[in-house]
């Protein structure tokens, strides 16, 4: 049971390598909100898709980073 929680992000060997990426994909969503609201180019439905995408992507990757750490070995 424990071999499936780690099977996620079985290729990133250190927490903080996630940690990074959940926050990435928050400031893209904090990025894509001030850009995108001041183009024209894009509807609004469209900027808040763009927008919660990245912020789901955050929260997910944020939690996944939680339980990485929680349940990762002791540094020595």
């Amino acid at each position: 049971m424990k071999e499936q929680r780690t099977v996620i992000f079985r290729t990133f060997k250190k927490p903080s390598t996630v940690m990074r990426l959940g926050l990435l994909f928050l400031v893209l969503g904090n990025l894509s909100n001030i850009l995108l609201r001041s183009s024209r180019l894009v509807s609004e439905n469209s900027r808040d898709l763009i927008m919660g995408m990245f912020y789901g992507l955050a929260i997910g990757t944020l939690l996944v980073w939680g339980i990485m750490r929680r349940t990762s070995p002791p540094r020595s």
